[in-house]
């Protein structure tokens, strides 16, 4: 497994465990046993890889929602992708607080 893979799975085992703001960087670090430019060679923040997180977890969801919708055009496609992040975002089971846990 490559190291981006080995973040990625990582960072959301931490997020679901003690919710998005509750973790650093450096837990990540030391899940994995990587330095702070191996991270950095990969994304540029903390926000960066939320972002990454919530795609990879979710987007199987949202293909299997999107191939259920009659959205013709590629903007359609992309305001409701949009959306649908935004959605995830702010109700996200990475929260601490989250009621999905």
């Amino acid at each position: 497994m490559e190291i981006k893979e080995k973040i990625l799975k990582s960072s959301i085992k931490l997020f679901m465990e003690n919710g998005f703001f509750e973790v650093s960087i450096r837990d990540i670090f030391k899940q994995i046993n990587i330095n702070k430019s191996a991270f950095y060679k990969y994304f540029k923040s903390k926000d960066e890889l939320i972002y990454k997180v919530i795609e990879e977890f979710c987007s199987p969801y949202f293909d299997e929602i999107i191939g259920t919708t009659n959205l013709c055009n590629e903007s359609a496609k992309k305001k409701a992708e949009n959306n649908f992040y935004k959605i995830l975002w702010n109700n996200t089971i990475f929260k601490k607080d989250s009621k999905y846990k």
